[in-house]
């Protein structure tokens, strides 16, 4: 005969003592008084034993099954469950180059932690799109037709301010880092560098950290403590501005330029003036000489190589 100790003060909902009753409710009250956390009193209160009889026997024995299958099910249903809880990162991807997108969109798909992956290929397409189906985390080049990387930015950060973005980009130059940064960009890594760069970047910004390349971390450490931060002029000019300065300095007509940056000759020989004032320069000529210094100049040919 099988038994089951209890304390002699444990009350049934209807205030019975428990043991007042016997066969299967006894049991099944048991159990339930004990999965309900009721199972430690005083260690001087009185105990005694409530023999079962058969049929309560096996009632308990069910019951007990029946506890021990629950909480595998609910274990085993936690994991199914934590398998959809957790997210996997969406990214859109901005370049202009179809042969490049589709590189990069390659790589990223052997990450476990990438999900979907959305292509656009100019600035203001990567606008649109992120509009439609905003995605956890930007890749955008910088040298594109149209808009150009700077604006992109800007519009993005004006939309959505938790926009995360990682700029992509051959341009090297701390003058492109820094703008990048300052307009509102998580990141900055160069083409050139190993691929797990890449998703590193993309994990440690979707965390709500920033990353720069290590190569350019550097560089700009040193540009800090030395006191040579060379960009102080380009500093000046907004996003757009700098776009046409980069095209104007590298030998471009104004007339070449609006066509690139689909902007009117008008508007683009506003901003020439503008960015003559604000550079204290008068000449294109005094303008490629800065362009040359910060290196803009050398960065904007291999680009269209």
């Amino acid at each position: 005969m099988s038994g089951f100790g209890f304390c002699s003060k444990a009350l049934s909902p209807s205030g019975e003592r428990i043991g007042e009753r016997g066969g299967n409710k006894n049991a099944l009250l048991l159990i339930l008084f004990l999965f309900k956390g009721i199972e430690k009193r005083n260690a001087a209160e009185e105990r005694f034993f409530i023999p079962l009889s058969p049929p309560g026997e096996r009632a308990l024995e069910r019951c007990c099954f029946r506890i021990n299958l629950y909480r595998c099910l609910a274990f085993e249903g936690a994991l199914v469950l934590r398998s959809f809880v957790i997210k996997k990162i969406s990214v859109l991807l901005v370049d202009d180059h179809a042969v490049v997108r589709t590189g990069y969109k390659t790589y990223l798909s052997l990450s476990k932690d990438i999900g979907d992956i959305f292509e656009a290929d100019s600035g203001e397409s990567a606008c649109q799109l992120y509009k439609q189906s905003p995605a956890d985390i930007v890749i955008l080049d910088m040298s594109m037709p149209g808009i150009g990387g700077f604006e992109t930015i800007r519009r993005l950060m004006t939309y959505d301010p938790e926009c995360r973005i990682l700029v992509f980009s051959i341009h090297d130059e701390l003058v492109y880092v820094a703008r990048a940064i300052k307009a509102g960009a998580k990141g900055y890594i160069i083409k050139n560098s190993e691929p797990d760069i890449l998703t590193l970047a993309v994990s440690t910004i979707i965390q709500g950290d920033s990353f720069v390349a290590p190569e350019l971390a550097q560089k700009l450490a040193m540009s800090h403590i030395q006191g040579e931060d060379e960009s102080h002029q380009l500093k000046l000019l907004s996003p757009r501005e700098f776009d046409v300065f980069c095209l104007l300095a590298n030998g471009n007509t104004a007339h070449q330029a609006a066509e690139q940056l689909c902007l009117s000759y008008k508007t683009v020989c506003n901003y020439s003036t503008t960015i003559k004032d604000k550079l204290g320069v008068k000449s294109l000529a005094e303008m490629a000489l800065i362009a040359n210094r910060q290196g803009v100049i050398n960065s904007i040919k291999q680009d269209q190589l």
